[in-house]
C-alpha cells in the first residue's frame, strides 16, 4: 500500500468521527421546532459520504477487475512447420 493510499484511509477513517456526530446529534435534535436538527443531520450525511467515497476511491482493485481490465494475451502464431528430410 503506498504512502498517499494509507493517507486516504487514514483521513476516511478520521472523517468517521465528526460525521456520525453530526448524524446522531441531528437525529436526537430533530425533534426540537428550530429545524436545526435537520441541517445537523444533513452535513452528517455529507461528511459520511465523503469518507465513503474517499475509502472506496482509493481502495485496491480486486483480482477480476485487474483481470477485466488487462489486455488479453496476443495468440502468438505456430512455426512452421519443415518438412521432415530425406536422406
Amino acid at each position: 500500500m503506498s504512502c498517499g493510499r494509507l493517507a486516504a484511509v487514514i483521513a476516511a477513517i478520521v472523517l468517521l468521527v465528526p460525521g456520525l456526530c453530526f448524524f446522531l446529534v441531528g437525529i436526537t435534535a430533530l425533534s426540537e421546532p428550530t429545524g436545526l436538527g435537520i441541517v445537523l443531520a444533513l452535513v452528517g450525511i455529507a461528511i459520511l459520504g465523503l469518507a465513503g467515497w474517499i475509502f472506496v476511491k482509493t481502495r485496491e482493485p480486486e483480482a477480476w477487475v485487474k483481470r477485466l481490465t488487462e489486455e488479453p494475451p496476443k495468440e502468438q502464431e505456430p512455426a512452421p512447420k519443415e518438412p521432415p528430410k530425406t536422406e
